[in-house]
């Protein structure tokens, strides 16, 4: 079993914080509106500053009325330098459009990443034959499955390897122990296989897909979070149903998901 890296993401910095970071180094601030937000603080820092060096050496400046005045003019700038980077931020984080098209198919890839759920082997194993089959006609065959093994999967994982090497695909499973079924566990052993297993197995990111399929609610927010932000390749397995409810044979297929949106910092 592979042992996972402990380092947990990186905290999130809070609004205040991050506006005065951009406000006084202009950070990363890539937009028009982060750049307002900038220039007005430097004009909000310009007149505190040259009404701070005219009282220093002229103390007959120092009036109340002129005080009252010059820290109101301060103050008026900063708050529309705050309220251009909080627009600036309300429009980095809105969602502009999410589509999943299911005309769309998966393209097959070298790398796939798997959540274990409790249950039959029907969807890991066609996602396996898709990816393993599909690539070998014209495409990158699969050659490495990481399996994110939750507590109480470990029997599972057992008859899925079985199930594969039986099949003669030649693929080479990867477990991964969850220490539990969360959302940072999920995102932890997403992030190590991109960042340390993909190496070692001799694949770029762009050569692994993640399947979000299987696995509870908090694997598949793990999941997400770990590959959206870094526009790592995502995909589910859609299967028809009749009228019962029940899942026609032979109707599953891979679906890339698609997400049209823009996240800025």
């Amino acid at each position: 079993m592979t042992q996972l890296k402990s380092d947990r993401p990186p905290r999130y910095r809070p609004a205040a914080t991050r506006f005065a970071r951009i406000l006084l180094t202009m950070g990363t601030g890539e937009s028009p509106w982060l750049i307002v937000a900038f220039v007005l603080g430097v004009i909000a820092l310009g007149i505190f500053s040259n009404f701070v060096f005219s009282v220093t050496f002229d103390l007959t400046t120092f009036v109340i009325d002129k005080i009252l005045r010059t820290l109101g003019v301060v103050g008026a700038f900063v708050l529309l330098a705050y309220a251009a980077y909080r627009y600036d931020l309300r429009q980095a984080w809105r969602t502009r459009k999410m589509t999943i098209n299911e005309r769309n198919l998966a393209e097959p890839h070298a790398g796939l990443i798997w959540l274990l759920s409790p249950g039959n082997l029907e969807l890991p194993l066609f996602a396996i034959r898709y990816h393993h089959v599909e690539g070998g006609e014209g495409g990158e065959a699969l050659r490495h499955c990481w399996v994110l093994v939750s507590p109480g999967t470990s029997a599972v994982y057992d008859r899925l390897a079985a199930r594969v090497e039986e099949l003669g695909y030649g693929v080479e499973l990867h477990p991964l122990p969850l220490s539990g079924e969360t959302i940072e566990a999920t995102y932890q052993a997403i992030d190590h296989v991109y960042s340390a297993e993909a190496e070692q197995a001799g694949l770029r990111s762009d050569q692994i897909i993640a399947d979000l399929t299987g696995g509870l609610k908090t694997m598949t927010a793990g999941m997400v979070m770990a590959c959206l932000p870094y526009s790592r390749q995502l995909e589910y397995i859609k299967s028809n149903r009749d009228a019962e409810g029940q899942v026609i044979k032979d109707s599953q297929r891979a679906i890339k998901v698609g997400v049209d949106f823009a996240l800025r910092r």
